[in-house]
């Protein structure tokens, strides 16, 4: 059971977050894009808002190379994660609703950690403020009361609000005084400085392409954290904070080390519609190389054994999301007949 309960709590988040991209998205900062591209985007936008139904895809893989580190921390640890997820449905975004968001999602994921392939699948139906979960054995569809298995569940996002109706909240979150408050009291304008540091954020339109029927502009924002561990505003801020917290003494001593020969970069495409200015799909694509040799010398060099040898940590994500037929009348979704209700 407590399998299940988490199974359907991932895809309940996933609701939420999908609805949330779909209906609050904020794109205010619009960086280094030129005037006219910052029109288009922030018009799309808010053209989304009207969104109302639509059929969906969603792709999730995620690999990682651990070698390094299962060689160092024995038997047991995985060498390397593989993950990949498929899943479609359809939404309904219900304003007046709590939660505002009926929905159906069919998963289908895969998933190696090195100690052979596992995979699953899943289906769930949110309506009138249940979710739905078919157990895989059985068949039998079995329903809990989303604002109980939300609550139970003590996730760090605005739960109230999102129940209420108000997905406005998630992007507050993400404004620099939310997230100053989130990074320990960092001033608001030290946050804003660090956002333009060269090289830290871009963002650019891309050239026109096709997404099935549709022409589409590729607007790419690109975050690369590494331009940003090693700039001098960085560590000016990470020795103002060592001052009064030793740990962050440690941290400002390892960043350099471990910023060398490494890759930290996200990038969230958005893609604008060519004729109805709307927002058709969000790409998510994330990099990772990590060098831990280094911080192995230091830890070799406090003590009498030579550093192991050691080959990077490296890794790759990607999240995509597509939305078709938007806004179609045929767009139904129903609650499953003969469900079971189960309490938390």
């Amino acid at each position: 059971m407590k399998t299940r309960l988490l199974a359907l709590l991932l895809i309940v988040v996933m609701a939420l977050g999908l609805a949330a991209s779909v209906s609050a998205q904020d794109s205010s900062m619009c960086f280094n894009l030129s005037a006219d591209d910052c029109a288009v985007i922030t018009a799309a936008s808010a053209n989304s808002s009207s969104i109302q139904a639509f059929n969906y895809t969603v792709n999730f893989t995620l690999n990682a190379d651990l070698s390094s580190v299962a060689a160092m921390a024995g038997p047991g640890t995985p060498n390397k994660i593989d993950v990949k997820v498929n899943a479609n449905g359809a939404m309904i975004l219900e304003k007046e609703a709590k939660p505002p968001v009926a929905a159906t999602f069919n998963l289908d994921a895969n998933a190696d950690m090195g100690t052979g392939a596992q995979s699953a699948k899943a289906s769930l139906v949110l309506k009138d403020g249940v979710a739905y979960y078919q157990d895989p054995a059985s068949s039998k569809w079995i329903g809990m009361k989303l604002a109980d298995l939300l609550k139970a569940a003590n996730l760090p996002i605005p739960v109230d609000s999102l129940l209420s109706g108000d997905l406005s909240a998630l992007s507050a979150m993400a404004n620099p005084q939310t997230m100053g408050a989130m990074a320990g009291g960092m001033n608001p304008a030290d946050l804003e400085a660090l956002m333009k540091i060269p090289g830290f954020i871009d963002y650019k339109r891309l050239p026109d392409e096709s997404l099935g029927d549709a022409k589409v502009s590729p607007f790419a924002l690109t975050v690369d954290v590494i331009p940003l561990l090693s700039s001098p505003e960085f560590s000016k801020l990470m020795q103002s904070m060592s001052s009064s917290d030793p740990q962050a003494g440690m941290a400002a001593a390892m960043i350099p080390m471990l910023a060398q020969n490494a890759t930290l970069k996200l990038t969230v495409t958005q893609y604008v519609g060519a004729d109805d200015k709307l927002i058709h799909k969000l790409a998510v694509d994330g990099e990772l190389k990590l060098d831990l040799s280094a911080l192995a010398a230091m830890g070799a060099s406090t003590g009498s054994n030579a550093a192991p040898a050691m080959g990077p940590i490296t890794g790759n994500v990607h999240f995509d999301v597509e939305l078709s037929d938007i806004n179609s009348a045929d767009i139904k979704i129903a609650a499953p007949e003969g469900a079971t209700m189960a309490s938390m």
